[in-house]
């Protein structure tokens, strides 16, 4: 799961201009995970998310105000 957050930190850092072309992009996440481990993880996230995500927001505001 670590590499496939730092596939997700491509879309949420600041690392990547935002003129970078998507296959660019696809590139270097398939460098860190291959395709098909990408693929097998977001179809697991897709199914079986559980978590409440208003729930994750308000954490996440907590965090920030601690």
């Amino acid at each position: 799961m670590k590499k496939a957050g730092e596939v997700l930190k491509l879309f949420t850092g600041d690392s990547i201009e935002t003129e970078t072309p998507f296959g660019d992009i696809q590139k270097k996440a398939f460098a860190i995970l291959e395709r098909q481990k990408l693929a097998n993880v977001a179809d697991q996230i897709f199914t079986n998310a559980k978590w409440d995500e208003t729930a994750l927001q308000w954490e996440h505001m907590d965090q920030m105000i601690h």
